[in-house]
């Protein structure tokens, strides 16, 4: 028996973390001799511990290190499922009553006896008994409000929904108390019958929900709760006129325009989760009507469910939470968002959507929204020669042609209840079937033919003037390249030579499509890789495929 010495707090402190660690070591070791190791090592310990003697069978220094209480949490988890409930539970208090004898609260050893055996923590116990009626009032008041979903925190603000990482929701909440020593929070998340969902998503009508999914389009109806759809006598006198001449307005009073931006918006009241996957972009002169036009949608659908925004970066960028339950993004006087090309493809066609805030991690949600963009300039966006996802109208000059009787009959309007209740329910009965094809149906406007030549590649240009002659031609690749920079050169003095691999890579690009030439012939000779080219044929196949005709 070695004497009995004084052991110092920092001896304590790491005691109590190898006993914990050995018996958590065997815990794990799944075999026929557990339940003798642990009588074994639980008396080792507490011989070790009170230093009252010394086992050369357990070196306690090189077998174990310290560890957090967190990663004994962790390891904890793991085992809990595979053994005994009672033996375990039994067993691990005898250790904890060793370890105990030595706690300080530098150590956490006691705090984390109380996580697990939560019937022995005196200050649950006085939550039970004497917090009970207060916790569950303040619980009732703020699940109204707040939630859980996986690792992440929701808060709703009206019709917003913040989201939180945990350490910012226990910050923002510290001062919710049940007593002075007792959180709210620390008994909220540990209650099993916190309000907690399984997912988040935006599922607007007709579709619906699991029950366990919060549903952001209940957000919506928070913040617009007068669906109007209370009989009232007065409106079936209102003349709602005004939105169908600013429709007028807004499509330069060309009728097939008008009547397609009508069908668009009706879809968009009957049937908001179906996507027409086709974005309008409305240019024009500032004063145009295009912020007009939002404020209308925000009228017709609630005002929540229309994001305006001037910053492509906060719609396509990293942290787009501002698209969480929206039905219409509308990038409002943005400059050129070309860069974005492939990102703004992706958000007029796309079914599920990554959404992300700063400091939270990312999720997906189903995705319905619809994009409309306006600028005064005209060429900001790319449009390809196959491109089949834009409508590109030109709004009338109200500058050139001033209209200040309409513009204060239309606020008027846009400011009646009922009379947008009325416009609404008239958008909602125009017949447009739910599967209305809106690529198909696009209006080619003028606007839109010169932005599509605009943005055509220079190489299906050169191609096109290589037709003019209407000659068959055979070239060696490498002269054909030369060809292609000098034409560059006669139309962009600045222009940059394009090398022969580029140059073969482009040709392949827009005239080897499926696996065959396009008026193009690729053959390899004695005289290197040549190019026989069908100019009546490559002529067509740029005119049917590209929709291009060559510049006035």
């Amino acid at each position: 028996m070695i004497a009995k010495e004084e052991l110092t707090e920092a001896e304590k402190h790491t005691k109590v973390y190898r006993i914990l660690r050995a018996l958590l070591q065997v815990f794990i070791r799944d075999n026929v001799n557990t339940k003798f190791k642990i009588d074994m090592i639980v008396r080792c310990a507490r011989n070790y511990a009170k230093n009252e003697a010394q086992n050369p069978l357990w070196d306690w220094n090189n077998q174990f290190e310290v560890i957090k209480s967190k990663e004994l949490a962790e390891i904890y988890k793991k085992y809990s499922n595979n053994q005994d409930p009672q033996w375990q539970k039994y067993n691990l208090k005898r250790l904890f009553n060793i370890a105990l004898t030595y706690d300080n609260e530098e150590s956490g050893c006691r705090r984390l006896y109380y996580e697990m055996f939560p019937e022995e923590d005196p200050v649950k116990r006085e939550v039970k008994e004497e917090h009970d009626e207060l916790y569950n009032e303040m619980k009732d008041t703020f699940e109204i409000n707040h939630f859980k979903c996986n690792d992440i925190f929701y808060e709703i603000q009206k019709s917003k929904l913040i989201s939180y990482s945990r350490q910012g929701f226990m910050t923002k909440f510290e001062d919710y108390r049940l007593s002075e020593k007792v959180s709210f929070l620390d008994v909220w998340l540990k209650d099993p019958d916190k309000r907690v969902y399984r997912g988040v998503d935006f599922i607007p009508p007709p579709l619906i929900g699991d029950t366990d999914i919060f549903n952001t389009w209940e957000l919506v109806k928070i913040e617009d709760p007068e669906d109007t759809e209370e009989e009232d006598t007065e409106e079936e006198d209102l003349d709602t006129s005004v939105f169908y001449e600013f429709f007028m307005y807004l499509s330069l009073k060309q009728n097939e325009s008008y009547e397609y931006i009508l069908k668009y918006f009706a879809h968009l009241i009957k049937y908001p989760a179906i996507k027409p996957h086709v974005s309008l972009f409305f240019t024009g002169a500032q004063g145009g009507g295009k912020d007009t036009l939002t404020l209308i949608l925000r009228k017709l659908i609630g005002y929540s469910s229309v994001m305006m925004e001037s910053d492509p970066e906060n719609v396509l960028g990293k942290f787009n939470w501002g698209r969480m339950n929206k039905l219409v993004v509308c990038l409002q006087e943005t400059e050129n968002i070309k860069s974005y090309a492939n990102k703004i493809k992706d958000l007029i066609t796309c079914q599920i959507a990554s959404i992300a805030d700063k400091g939270v991690k990312k999720i997906e949600i189903t995705d319905y929204t619809r994009l409309i963009i306006f600028s005064n300039d005209e060429n900001i966006i790319k449009i390809e020669p196959t491109d089949r996802r834009f409508v590109v109208i030109k709004t009338w000059n109200f500058k050139a042609d001033p209209q200040p009787i309409f513009f204060t009959k239309l606020y008027k309007a846009i400011e009646n209840k009922k009379m947008i209740s009325k416009f609404r329910k008239e958008l909602n009965s125009y017949e447009i079937e739910q599967n209305f094809s809106f690529q198909s149906s696009r209006p080619i406007t003028e606007i839109y033919t010169d932005l599509k030549e605009v943005n055509t590649p220079n190489v299906i240009k050169w191609a096109w003037d290589l037709c003019i002659n209407e000659e068959n031609i055979n070239i060696k690749s490498i002269e054909l390249c030369a060809f292609f920079n000098e034409w560059c050169k006669r139309n962009w003095a600045d222009s940059r030579d394009t090398n022969v691999k580029a140059f073969g890579l482009n040709i392949k690009k827009y005239f080897y499509i499926n696996d065959e030439w396009k008026g193009f012939d690729k053959q390899r000779s004695n005289l290197g890789r040549t190019y026989n080219i069908n100019t009546r044929e490559l002529k067509n196949f740029i005119e049917q495929h590209y929709n291009y005709i060559g510049e006035n």
